[in-house]
């Protein structure tokens, strides 16, 4: 047990140890109050704070509604400072000026942001409505452009459309940015359609080739279809993203199946060079520079073996193939003017005509030969220069020998001439003038009927130019309608064809040159025979032949004809 001394001695050294703590304790308490900013007026202090909170509040509110952070860049830098500057230290009161002085300024400063970043909305809120106009704008032209082309334009057109009608109803700075936001999507989804338009149509191509390889193509028709349809739905880059993997992962499959069918294909377009070359050769074309590309081609279709070499191969064979064309149109329309005079020889022996006034035979389809319609066909034939020319030339003599076959079946036909000829109609039909008010002229019935709707509504005998003058067969339209003419020889006086001026009350021009409708008062005989030398029942000289090329009628038929027709009534004559 300790002594009491000692016991005494150890509650003395508790004692000094508190009292030490409880002096340093004062000591710092003492210090800090002294070193703090305390002392200066608290009003200022409170005011920088409500001005702080209020324009935290405002710079919340520009960030809510969508002020975009590029308008609030030198604001949020001015707020980063303030808040990184200390208060002065205020030293045992001394200081309380200084502190005063700081907060005074904060709360002035704070004020200053709000009515900085008040200002900010407006202005950001007006150049984002122009913006959003501007880039509406665009997006509308883009649209006109892409849709020009031939692209697949519809969702995105309604987009535009949708985004259109919210610029009406935008207010706040977000709502433009939202615009802004959808025109660029728009903008960015069109100009990618024209490169997924051109994977597309190499998938297409890849398989049209395939088709022509004799392949079976149908699943990947069927996915040229989806992937075209998808790429019309598109709104996105996203979306035509994955149309464009799509289209690749088909184009790729095909591809490799398609290398299979490359020699097959390759071949065959040889032969049909060679066959059309051979053609040319037989027609005595010259065929010197063809032979040449052709043997390149040959060499060439040693080493195609891929797609992409195939398209080399046959866009150099299809550049061949079009310097070749306007030579063998121009073959096959001379074989097919060949085909045409010998169709006239060949008719003009079974359509023939006995004039009991000469004694003489005529061939019905005089009209046709060279000095008819033989002439305008070899015309149209030698001056054709383009691809076009004489393509308007095949057409021209596909239709005249259509003509001759109508004629003849005309010639053989016993329906009355004042009812519905087969003839009529089939010409009707080539013409597509079926449901229309149409002038149908047999030279062979020395007929003039009018149909409407494929039904006759008024028929009449006529006689039609003579075989030195013939009227011309073919499909007119009227190029002068008038009254009350005199029409004036063009052959000088004493020529067997010159005529006296002689006025003539109803004329329909239907070819350049003078070859009319018209009525005839100097005859009284109209109908098959009148075309050829006879005397006519009135006893005039001038109505003892055919016409100069016209074709006449009596004067209250040929005006029925001109009061019920107009220069949209298409004339047949054949």
């Amino acid at each position: 047990m300790p002594s009491r001394s000692a016991h005494q001695k150890t509650s003395s050294q508790r004692f000094r140890k508190t009292r030490t703590v409880f002096a340093l304790s004062l000591l710092l308490s003492m210090l800090l109050v002294l070193l703090s900013a305390c002392g200066g007026d608290p009003k200022y202090q409170s005011q920088a704070t409500q001005n702080k909170q209020a324009f935290e509040k405002e710079l919340q509110h520009a960030h809510d509604i969508g002020v975009p952070d590029s308008y609030l860049t030198k604001i949020n830098k001015q707020k980063d400072e303030l808040g990184q500057t200390p208060a002065p230290v205020n030293f045992l009161g001394l200081n309380a000026p200084a502190v005063d002085q700081y907060y005074n300024n904060l709360a002035t400063r704070y004020k200053q942001l709000t009515i900085q970043t008040q200002g900010v909305v407006p202005v950001a809120t007006q150049q984002l409505q122009n913006q959003a106009s501007k880039d509406l704008e665009n997006w509308q032209r883009l649209l006109g452009q892409q849709n020009s082309k031939g692209l697949p334009v519809d969702t995105l057109k309604a987009n535009y459309t949708a985004s259109q009608a919210k610029l009406k109803t935008a207010k706040l700075p977000k709502d433009y940015n939202a615009i802004i936001a959808e025109a660029n999507t728009g903008m960015k989804t069109l100009n990618m359609l024209g490169d997924t338009a051109e994977k597309l149509n190499s998938f297409k191509e890849t398989i049209d080739l395939m088709a022509d390889g004799k392949l079976d193509v149908t699943t990947y028709q069927q996915k040229y279809q989806t992937n075209k349809d998808a790429m019309g739905k598109a709104a996105s880059p996203q979306d035509l993203q994955k149309i464009n993997q799509q289209i690749d992962a088909d184009y790729q499959q095909a591809a490799t199946q398609f290398k299979e069918a490359i020699p097959m294909i390759t071949q065959s377009k040889i032969k049909d060079l060679e066959t059309r070359l051979d053609k040319l050769k037989q027609n005595k074309v010259e065929t010197s520079n063809y032979q040449k590309e052709l043997d390149e081609l040959k060499s060439m279709q040693q080493n195609t073996k891929s797609v992409e070499q195939y398209n080399t191969f046959a866009k150099k064979a299809s550049t061949l193939q079009n310097a070749m064309k306007f030579d063998l149109l121009k073959v096959d329309t001379k074989l097919l003017l060949n085909q045409y005079y010998n169709d006239v020889e060949s008719y003009g022996k079974k359509e023939t005509y006995h004039d009991p006034n000469d004694g003489q035979t005529y061939p019905l389809n005089f009209g046709y030969q060279q000095h008819g319609l033989g002439e305008d066909l070899e015309r149209l034939y030698n001056e054709a220069t383009t691809y076009e020319a004489m393509q308007n030339a095949y057409t021209e003599i596909s239709n005249a020998i259509f003509h001759q076959q109508m004629s003849y079946e005309d010639f053989k036909d016993s329906t009355p001439f004042d009812k519905p000829h087969n003839a009529d109609l089939k010409l009707m039909e080539r013409y597509k003038v079926q449901n229309d008010v149409v002038i149908v002229v047999s030279f062979s019935q020395q007929a003039l009927r009018v149909y409407q709707n494929g039904k006759v509504i008024y028929a009449v005998h006529i006689t039609s130019g003579r075989p030195e003058l013939p009227a011309v067969p073919g499909f007119w339209k009227p190029l002068l309608r008038d009254t009350n003419m005199v029409f004036k020889s063009p052959f000088p006086k004493g020529s067997p064809y010159w005529y006296e001026d002689t006025p003539i009350n109803y004329g329909i021009l239907y070819r350049d040159g003078g070859y009319f409708l018209h009525d005839s008062p100097w005859r009284l005989d109209y109908g098959p025979g009148t075309q050829f030398p006879h005397t006519d029942s009135g006893g005039a000289a001038s109505a003892s032949s055919g016409t100069h090329g016209c074709v006449n009628m009596p004067t209250e038929q040929m005006r029925w004809i001109y009061e019920h027709t107009d220069y949209n009534t298409p004339i047949i004559m054949y």
